[in-house]
């Protein structure tokens, strides 16, 4: 690693890159201090997340610089082996940039970033520290500026000041999912009060990292900190009846007879021919025979027909995307604010998610900042967010996740 540099990784689990565009349009009074960091730093207008948008599987993408393809995280999936549904839960088969740093011993701490906790990090390694303190953004905040300064106020002093520093937050992705009560905000039955609620979160958040930021200059190292601030996943809202009924009618005109939609730990019956397993808005399916191209561009086909469907992928278009081969033989997406929920046959209320491949859950917001890269950029190339850390693995001279296979983004780099 470069000498006398520091790095923090910021994710705002959730973070929307509409969220951004509407926060900064005359509605709202704008993101001040992510503003002054993009000044300085890179926005990526076109970075999107991986396939399935949820946070397990994508919080550990981003640490190990790989998708589902190598960490084998899907949330969940049908085991043909076992005829069951399993969930996924915090698995990861890749090496992690936490990993990395303890295997070369740079001191370092994780603030609830979950996907390093015992991957790397440890709640009783005060060289590789992890912790979980719980509460809001600016508790989240506060342990970071105590474990930084390594005062020792929060009962926990390390064995020297970390190097980096990873830091996550989910108020805007437990605001925005639209439930009861979560983060001191109570639910909104219309999409516009919604979005009021995550803008009122995200301006009091752009607000406290503007604070950090300056407590960064304050300790003197703020010119030699890259920072990277970026989400797993984006939100979709959704409300009404499930339209799954609509793919398994398609299904049986295709000649499928026996169609079983499972939940997480059931088993389907023996002579089962198509399963379905949905989080809440796209549907997993798989097939019990292995279909030829010709069959499954026209099961594609007639999916993509239904005036509901926004896009349907087949498991080679899957494949193209680091999804793991056994996440899905078929997925399909369905436009806003439809669903293909199996749990419920209706939600009468406004709910949101991000199991989608809508560009609301798939494109995402991220900026980097710091010494080793270029200053004031608007990066409108695609990129994908597992990209970030070997960039910056890269950049900062440090080795990247022994399995990362994401693309180097060296023309931001200086």
């Amino acid at each position: 690693m470069k000498n006398n540099r520091f790095f923090v990784y910021i994710n705002w689990d959730g973070f929307s890159y509409y969220y951004y565009k509407l926060a900064n349009s005359l509605s709202y009074s704008g993101t001040t201090y992510i503003n002054k960091l993009l000044n300085e730093g890179i926005l990526f207008t076109n970075a999107y997340t991986g396939i399935p948008s949820i946070t397990y599987p994508m919080q550990s993408a981003i640490v190990s610089g790989a998708y589902s393809d190598v960490t084998n995280n899907v949330y969940k999936y049908f085991d043909r082996h076992l005829n069951k549904v399993i969930l996924c839960r915090r698995l990861n088969k890749a090496q992690t940039i936490g990993e990395v740093l303890a295997g070369n011993d740079i001191c370092f701490a994780s603030i609830q970033q979950f996907a390093l906790e015992n991957r790397g990090a440890e709640y009783d390694d005060l060289r590789h520290l992890y912790i979980q303190p719980g509460g809001d953004y600016k508790n989240r905040f506060k342990w970071a500026r105590q474990i930084f300064v390594n005062s020792g106020i929060s009962g926990i002093e390390m064995d020297e000041q970390p190097k980096v520093l990873f830091i996550y937050m989910d108020d805007l992705d437990s605001i925005g999912h639209n439930k009861f009560y979560a983060r001191g905000r109570i639910k909104r039955f219309t999409e516009k009060g919604r979005l009021k609620n995550i803008m009122g979160r995200l301006k009091q958040m752009d607000n406290e990292l503007g604070k950090f930021v300056e407590f960064l200059k304050y300790i003197g190292i703020y010119d030699n900190t890259n920072i990277l601030l970026t989400s797993d996943h984006g939100m979709v809202p959704f409300k009404g009846k499930s339209y799954v009924h609509r793919i398994i009618e398609i299904l049986k005109n295709q000649g499928f007879h026996k169609i079983e939609c499972l939940n997480i730990g059931e088993t389907s019956s023996p002579d089962w021919e198509v399963i379905m397993i949905s989080v809440n808005l796209q549907l997993q399916i798989y097939f019990r025979d292995q279909l030829g191209d010709e069959k499954m561009r026209s099961i594609k086909a007639m999916i993509e027909q239904d005036d509901i469907v926004e896009e349907c992928l087949t498991k080679d278009e899957l494949k193209k995307r680091g999804t793991a081969a056994f996440f899905a033989d078929m997925l399909v997406s369905p436009i806003p604010p439809y669903h293909f929920s199996i749990n419920k046959n209706r939600y009468w209320t406004l709910h949101a998610n991000h199991d989608s491949l809508n560009s609301q859950a798939q494109h995402v917001f991220s900026l980097i900042k710091g010494p080793d890269f270029k200053k004031g950029v608007v990066y409108d190339k695609r990129v994908y967010n597992i990209s970030f850390i070997p960039t910056l693995c890269t950049a900062m001279e440090l080795p990247l996740p022994v399995q990362s296979n994401a693309r180097i983004i060296y023309d931001i780099i200086v």
